[in-house]
């Protein structure tokens, strides 16, 4: 076995399967000289020739177009889409033409062609390079939708589908390129095109995943095999036609299921249990005191419904529930002080949506799909050979290794953005646990008195309450290391600080006078605060990083305008004013 990653697999499926079939060519953008932006095609055009490694304008339309043209003619076209972000010109040709000629023609012309398509975010592609656009293929009548994950089932799956005489949706992870390597068996193979791959075999709970997705789901589920729970991870593999049976045996056996995918939307209408974190609502505020709950366990609650009200350094609220359904459990008990972020209660969500009316079925039978055998004469097609029983290891970068019936990946740190953020501050990809995180809160640290710059920089971090404590109990904040967020002093950390036996030293009173300008010439040197500091960073980004685009959303006001009138009148008496629709407006925001 040869070891490759998951484009290697890809560009030696291509190149064996157009040295074993002279009908199948590539066609593409930059696919012939450059051999593809992925260099999927690398030096193919020198082996093959520019008859059967097109270089295509940018013209997603003309090629699926051409395409679809040449494989009426029964040639096996391979077009691909540079990334998944630009098929939306060519979606004509793939669902009115590629998806229904075979039915529409009752059998009589097939379509034996390959799309192969980059998609998937996380490489920082930005808004055009980081779509996912499976769901729309999936929910079309015609067209075979397959995703593989490691470079085994990219090779096998890929030769499958170019030898299919239905028209494949070949989606490739981009992140998946050159992250996930693996072994690959020497010599042609196939895997069939519909059975999912049970990764890892487990007892409590199904998770069912592809592409990408699925090798987070392997790390999640070995992090969580050392609290005793077990999980049965599903790799989909091909998600149309989609391999129920597989899906539904493991759920029989779990009875939980948990479906992973790489999405912005949807999938919100299938969530249960959700936590309610504490907001965040300022840059200096880094911590809450529980007030006062004002729902209990089991009680209804609507979206936009106050459940509790926080008291902070600079503001007491109310914080609204972002979901509708019922309290399950309250996490943060009355009087207990919690780092913003932290989950504060656990609600059961309703369920949004019910599914659709099946239409009733068409009278008019339609013709069974195509076989999966070359058109016409083709050469000698070497039998598929099932998956090997021996698990192919593959690796996620230095990863411990995997197979396609087992194992775990761990996917590596960007070397940039570990260069810049701390691995404490880090959100991977795989922290997020089954029962909702235990806020610890770390005691403070006494430490010896700093310099000058030290003291200067805690007297910036301290928020007035902090600042006002301090000075009533004439307290040295150099000797106090902060808990809080960039090492911020809390209040909570003094007050530890004065019961501590330190408090007891003689500490000398620091006064924290207004900052002054120390003028040069005609300049003013203006000390860098945190604040100042994260406005400069921004401004920065927002150069060269950061997307110029901007969103608008319309939203229907005719019940709050209702609202607003009822209780108007009412508001005036009570409060003295009268009730516009700002509040509201920041409400609303605020709870997003």
């Amino acid at each position: 076995m040869a070891e490759m990653t998951v484009i290697e697999a890809v560009r030696s499926a291509l190149r064996e399967e157009m040295e074993r079939d002279e009908r199948v060519f590539v066609m593409g953008e930059d696919v012939g000289q450059r051999g593809g932006v992925f260099l999927a095609t690398q030096g193919f055009i020198e082996d093959f020739g520019p008859q059967r490694v097109l270089d295509t304008p940018l013209a997603e339309a003309s090629i699926m177009g051409i395409a679809l043209g040449a494989a009426f003619r029964g040639m096996r076209p391979v077009p691909e889409v540079q990334f998944s972000d630009f098929v939306w010109p060519s979606v004509n040709q793939l669902i009115g033409e590629a998806a229904r000629v075979y039915y529409g023609t009752n059998g009589a012309l097939k379509v034996p062609m390959t799309v192969r398509i980059p998609y998937g975010g996380g490489i920082r592609g930005g808004l055009y390079h980081s779509q996912n656009v499976e769901a729309l293929f999936f929910h079309t009548p015609g067209l075979l939708v397959v995703t593989p994950s490691t470079p085994y089932e990219a090779k096998g799956l890929l030769k499958s589908a170019i030898r299919d005489d239905n028209p494949v949706i070949f989606l490739e992870h981009k992140k998946t390129y050159r992250l996930v390597r693996g072994e690959v068996p020497d010599g042609d193979y196939t895997i069939p095109i519909g059975p999912a791959d049970v990764k890892r075999v487990g007892s409590d709970v199904t998770v069912v995943s592809y592409g990408l997705a699925m090798h987070y789901c392997l790390a999640a589920a070995e992090a969580v095999a050392a609290d005793g729970i077990s999980a049965e991870v599903v790799d989909l593999r091909t998600l149309k036609p989609l391999d129920t049976e597989t899906i539904l045996d493991s759920v029989r056996k779990t009875g939980k299921l948990l479906v992973v995918h790489e999405d912005n939307i949807s999938g919100e209408e299938l969530i249960v249990a959700e936590f309610i974190e504490l907001p965040h609502v300022g840059e200096s505020v880094v911590e809450g005191t529980i007030g006062k709950w004002l729902k209990q366990p089991g009680d209804r609650i609507e979206r936009y419904d106050p459940l509790v009200e926080v008291v902070t350094d600079k503001v007491t609220m109310e914080v609204p529930s972002p979901v509708a359904g019922q309290l399950l459990r309250i996490i943060a008990a009355e009087g207990e002080t919690v780092p913003m972020g932290a989950p504060i209660a656990e609600v059961e969500t309703d369920g949004r949506g019910t599914p659709a009316a099946q239409p009733a079925n068409d009278a008019t039978t339609a013709p069974a799909p195509a076989a999966s055998v070359p058109v016409g004469a083709p050469p000698t097609t070497p039998a598929a050979t099932p998956a090997s029983p021996t698990p192919t290891a593959y690796l996620i970068t230095d990863a411990r290794p995997v197979g396609p019936t087992g194992g775990s990946a761990v996917e590596a740190l960007d070397k940039e953005a570990a260069a810049t953020v701390s691995d404490a501050a880090r959100p991977g990809p795989l922290s997020t646990a089954i029962a909702p995180p235990q806020a610890q809160v770390p005691q403070p640290v006494i430490v010896a008195p700093q310099t000058d710059v030290d003291v200067e920089r805690a007297a910036n971090l301290l928020s007035p309450a902090v600042r006002r404590l301090a000075s009533e109990h004439s307290i040295d904040v150099s000797r106090i290391a902060g808990t809080g967020l960039g090492g911020r002093i809390t209040r909570n950390d003094v007050l530890r600080f004065l019961e501590s036996a330190a408090a007891a030293d003689d500490a000398p009173r620091t006064e924290y006078a207004a900052q002054t300008m120390v003028a040069d010439g005609d300049e003013e040197r203006i000390a860098t605060t945190p604040v100042r500091r994260m406005i400069a960073e921004a401004m920065v980004r927002s150069v060269s990083q950061i997307p110029h685009a901007w969103s608008m959303v319309e939203v229907d006001i005719t019940d709050l305008v209702a609202l607003r009138n009822r209780e108007r009148d009412g508001f005036r008496q009570r409060e003295g004013i009268n009730l516009t629709y700002l509040p509201f407006a920041l409400k609303a925001v605020a709870a997003r």
